[in-house]
């Protein structure tokens, strides 16, 4: 008897090609069902938010696109403390860093190719922060350019906010993405930034490119390019100021506004922009 409200934290439909017909088809129903029940839905995206509207015949008025909020205060603390805990790591080199699972959704082998065609030309190691399922592959990958030295997978680790903030290039080499959080923690630590145009909300995060360089999904070449461009641009990038609009205090307002009062018209509901 209550009000139900549904968050999508994804883009639809991601990863389903390994997916049956028969699992297909359950898992469409069971969100078309849950979609239409649903008081609100928040989407942490404009992309996934208009997923919902072409796939289902929902109100759209109902449905609300919220960004996922970082929280400054802690990223500030963390970000202070010394490099320390990842074996190999050479501090007299160039930092490239990439942070999220080791899924194929994150292609990381796409990233680990565009840093093969620019080893010559730059001193830098890569790092990537996470663990997943495609570890093996990944370490065989290293292994077979002899690239050991140069591309080191550390796993998880409790505080990546410290290597996001001396890292000098950013890269999320994603083929689809929500709302990527690791984009939101490199603006507001002033990183510069290197990511796919892929699905979902970097794009829309990076304002089309005015905040970080933006290539296409699998285009290696073309990642390599922008990471040894970022590498060699000694131009500060200033960021901080426009992440705050990410903020925790910002991006909970907008839920409590939502949870509030379900008609409450916002100024960022989707409604207001199609």
């Amino acid at each position: 008897n209550g009000r139900l409200i549904l968050c999508q934290r994804a883009i639809l439909f991601c990863g389903w090609a390994e997916f049956s017909t028969f699992k297909k088809c359950v898992f469409r129903i069971l969100l078309s069902f849950s979609m239409r029940k649903a008081d609100a839905i928040i989407c942490n995206s404009d992309y996934a938010a208009k997923q919902i509207l072409d796939e289902w015949n929902i109100d759209v008025k109902k449905v609300f696109s919220i960004n996922n909020f970082i929280d400054v205060r802690n990223i500030q603390f963390h970000a202070q403390e010394s490099l320390s805990g990842i074996e190999n790591y050479d501090h007299n080199r160039k930092l490239i860093i990439s942070v999220g699972s080791l899924y194929s959704i994150k292609d990381r082998i796409t990233l680990i190719k565009a840093y093969l065609k620019i080893k010559s030309k730059t001193d830098a190691q890569l790092i990537i922060l996470g663990e997943g399922e495609e570890r093996a592959r990944i370490e065989s990958f290293i292994l077979e350019n002899g690239l050991h030295d140069d591309v080191l997978l550390p796993g998880w680790v409790q505080n990546p906010y410290n290597w996001i903030s001396q890292a000098d290039v950013l890269v999320s080499s994603s083929e689809t993405e929500g709302c990527p959080n690791n984009i939101l923690e490199a603006l507001y630590l002033n990183t510069p930034i290197v990511a796919t145009d892929c699905p979902g909300g970097t794009n829309a995060i990076l304002e089309n490119g005015k905040w970080g360089k933006l290539v296409d999904v699998g285009d290696y070449c073309a990642m390599g390019q922008a990471i040894l461009d970022t590498l060699n641009n000694n131009k500060p990038v200033k960021t901080m100021a426009y992440a705050e609009v990410f903020s925790q205090r910002s991006i909970i307002d907008e839920y409590l506004s939502v949870i509030n009062n379900l008609a409450y018209k916002k100024q960022n509901h989707l409604y207001d922009r199609i």
